[in-house]
C-alpha cells in the first residue's frame, strides 16, 4: 500500500486486510495518526489528540481479532 493509504482505505478494505493480515489495527492507528501528525498544522482540525491511548486501543482491537481468529 502506498503511503498514509491505510488512514483512507474503507471499512471493507480495513477487514479484508485484518482477515488477511496484511495490516492491523496498530498499523492504520499509525497510519492515521502520521496523516494527523503531517495535516493538523497546515487544517488546525485536532485540537487534542492522544496517540498513546490510539495505539494502546488499537492494539487491544489487534488482540481480540487475533483471539477471534483462533
Amino acid at each position: 500500500m502506498t503511503e498514509h493509504s491505510l488512514a483512507f482505505a474503507s471499512a471493507a478494505e480495513l477487514a479484508r486486510l485484518y482477515r488477511s493480515h496484511e495490516a492491523s489495527p496498530v498499523d492504520v492507528a499509525r497510519e492515521v495518526l502520521d496523516a494527523i501528525e503531517r495535516w493538523n498544522p497546515r487544517l488546525n482540525a485536532y485540537c487534542h489528540l492522544d496517540p498513546e491511548s490510539a495505539l494502546a486501543d488499537a492494539r487491544g482491537v489487534h488482540e481480540g481479532l487475533e483471539r477471534e481468529a483462533e
